[in-house]
């Protein structure tokens, strides 16, 4: 083929799962450009709260969550362009590579919108969780945020793949709830980085999430653990779980739940075995009451699954059997 006629070369798009391999590159800006024009839309509000409610988004993130209104990965990347370029609602994140996809976070003017827009509805409406400066962002926790989004994403296209129902999701709101305070000595507060509630025609079944992206240290993640232990044996941990269950139609609600655990080796890797297997030792050491809730995989088959409550990508804590499906014997709440 001559010069004249070969095609440029495309940027590869990376899995959210994948980027940790470039962490350790210097941040990288995208070239600047000439501001879209933008104009107010009846979606944006619901953007912006989705985009709040996970702290950091993509656009491929954002188009999965609203795939009838977003036609097109196109229409999506031009929308958020406005809404960031233009009507100043988004902020653009700094990355550390240009093979990272563009990270969007609410701005200031963006959280004041979306204020009055909650407020209108509910005059009492306070954000669940507040904004630190704009100083800048550890990408570590950038990573960690994006990871837990997509893994919610995922959650919900498997569940309509499989027929359950995402009854609820939750996030930050999480961070303030006073269902989650500790009088022990493990710490003041329980706080997991996402939960969902699925309903299937064996049951419901309340999940926390956790994504380990291997910059915990193994006492940290021991901590926490003990946290769920403690919170699980609590009045208001147990009242929390049995209402969750109430609000959503069960008769009989039980106090269960179960803990999803995400885990990657270091920023260098995605393949999380070592430390499935360290984090597996010490859910093993958890009294049976909590240790049968852990559930554990890694960001490299949640990547690869084609359905991560099908597939046989999980393993528990000793007295259960690795891989498995994670709607295998569903608990439930009737």
């Amino acid at each position: 083929m001559n010069d004249h006629q070969a095609r440029p070369l495309r940027k590869v798009s990376l899995s959210i799962w994948d980027l940790p391999a470039s962490l350790l590159t210097q941040p990288h800006n995208f070239r600047r450009r000439m501001p879209k024009r933008g104009r107010e839309r009846s979606h944006q509000m619901a953007i912006l709260a989705f985009i709040y409610r996970n702290r950091f988004v993509t656009a491929s993130q954002v188009r999965r969550r609203f795939t009838e209104i977003l036609k097109s990965d196109r229409t999506t990347r031009r929308h958020l362009a406005e809404m960031q370029e233009s009507l100043k609602y988004l902020d653009l994140v700094p990355t550390p590579s240009p093979l990272w996809p563009k990270v969007y976070s609410v701005s200031s003017r963006g959280m004041r919108k979306l204020t009055q827009a909650f407020r209108k509805k509910r005059s009492s409406w306070q954000p669940p969780a507040g904004e630190r400066g704009r100083t800048g962002f550890s990408i570590h926790h950038v990573y960690h945020e994006l990871a837990c989004t997509e893994f919610l994403l995922d959650v919900c296209e498997a569940a309509k793949m499989t027929g359950a129902e995402v009854l609820e999701l939750q996030r930050r709101s999480l961070v303030k709830n006073d269902a989650f305070r500790l009088t022990s000595t493990s710490g003041t507060r329980l706080v997991p980085d996402g939960m969902l509630l699925l309903r299937t025609s064996q049951g419901m079944i309340c999940t926390f999430v956790e994504v380990d992206t291997g910059s915990m240290s193994m006492n940290s993640i021991a901590d926490k653990l003990q946290r769920y232990s403690d919170w699980s044996a609590s009045d208001h941990g147990q009242t929390y779980v049995s209402d969750l269950y109430r609000k959503h139609g069960a008769n009989n609600p039980q106090s269960r739940f179960r803990i999803a655990i995400v885990c990657s080796n270091s920023h260098h890797t995605t393949n999380g075995q070592r430390r499935l297997q360290a984090i597996l030792g010490l859910a093993d050491s958890l009294p049976p009451s909590i240790r049968r809730n852990v559930w554990l995989t890694t960001a490299a088959l949640v990547r690869d699954a084609g359905n991560i409550l099908a597939c046989a990508i999980w393993c528990r804590a000793k007295g259960g059997n690795a891989g498995q499906p994670f709607l295998h014997r569903l608990p439930g709440s009737n």
